[in-house]
């Protein structure tokens, strides 16, 4: 658990220096392309320097993922864009080459960001994952890490403290916020013979816990494994999207032949690839399937992957199985009924010194 912790953060980071460096570099070639537009290089060089530069360096991402497509027997996106780009090149076309360039390592840039955030609701969990469990073993109190917790230790839970374990409270009461397991919107008092779950926190007094599940076994560790797994799954609607993607590059590159035989211009020839290139079949599918993992998650709602997103449009019916499910999760007082000779403002009063 704590290795996976660890693996994460470090993702974390290097997304985010990612992120950075890509910034960064689709800014440079911005600028360079501002500056090909411009044509200040006729004063010093017969040919757009500042395009081919875009060109050549800022598209090695897509031809390494070309090269690696075509190995595969593959076609996608990335195939025909570096196509366009590569035979813009050769007749001359420099800046709208660059163009080409720029806008593809840009919209991957866009997909790569909306994936992070779809995966931030991972984040979100890992950050509630109990980091250590304070247990009574053969009459000694130590602290440890959760994977360390022994079925025959007892599990000491004090007020304001995330429960490690799923277990059996032993000893004591308490009430325990929920909300992250079952979306109750207001704490439960657990008492001994009751039922606590790891990743939950421990709002008022000391429980003693006799752990049941542990490490990967309990019930937030599976939540999470749920969420990693969603993005693994490919629905059907994607699958058929794949191979509309890569039926659309074989039809852009005959359409671009049949265009060349007829016409002769080799401009309008390589305008059918780029055009083909730019539809979004391939990438659109995908990144509303994990979006709308990602935002359910974000709400609270865990959906194991896109085939049970995809069945949700049959749904015509939900039904719940308790009370209190459809809250705002923000109780409030509605009306105060003050009996037996005592004023609303003693009710008021009285609660309020029991609250205390």
């Amino acid at each position: 658990m704590k290795l996976m912790k660890t693996e994460h953060v470090d993702s974390a980071h290097t997304t985010n220096a990612n992120r950075i460096s890509e910034a960064l570099v689709l800014s440079s070639m911005a600028a360079a392309i501002l500056l090909g537009w411009s044509g200040i290089w006729r004063s010093v060089l017969p040919f757009d320097f500042f395009s081919i530069l875009t060109v050549l360096l800022g598209g090695i991402p897509i031809y390494r993922e070309t090269f690696h497509s075509l190995k595969g027997k593959k076609t996608n996106m990335e195939v025909s864009m570096a196509i366009g780009a590569v035979a813009a090149l050769f007749i001359g076309q420099f800046l709208p080459a660059a163009v080409i360039i720029f806008f593809t390592r840009l919209a991957e840039f866009i997909e790569s960001y909306i994936i992070d955030r779809g995966r931030r609701a991972i984040a979100l969990l890992l950050e509630r994952r109990p980091r250590k469990a304070t247990v009574r073993r053969d009459g000694k109190e130590m602290e440890i890490v959760p994977d360390e917790v022994r079925p025959t230790d007892t599990v000491l839970v004090k007020p304001g403290g995330t429960i490690a374990v799923d277990g059996v409270v032993l000893g004591g009461t308490s009430l325990v916020n929920q909300a992250a397991m079952t979306g109750e919107s207001v704490p439960v008092e657990k008492y001994p013979g009751q039922e606590v779950f790891a990743g939950t926190l421990n709002e008022t007094g000391l429980l003693e816990v006799q752990p049941k599940r542990i490490g990967e076994d309990t019930t937030f560790e599976r939540i999470v494994r749920l969420i990693e797994e969603a993005e693994k799954t490919k629905p059907r609607i994607e699958k058929v999207s794949d191979r509309l993607a890569g039926w659309l590059v074989y039809s852009a590159l005959g359409s671009a032949i049949l265009t060349f035989l007829v016409t002769g211009n080799a401009t309008s020839a390589i305008s059918v690839i780029v055009t083909a290139g730019a539809c979004g079949v391939a990438a659109g599918t995908p990144l509303a399937i994990l979006a709308g993992i990602g935002r359910g998650a974000r709400r609270g709602v865990i959906i194991k992957g896109g085939v049970f997103l995809e069945a949700l449009r049959k749904i015509d019916t939900v039904v719940l199985d308790k009370t209190g499910t459809l809250t705002y999760g923000e109780p409030k007082v509605a009306n105060v009924i003050a009996i037996n000779s005592y004023s609303r403002e003693r009710v008021l009063q009285l609660a309020s010194v029991a609250e205390r």
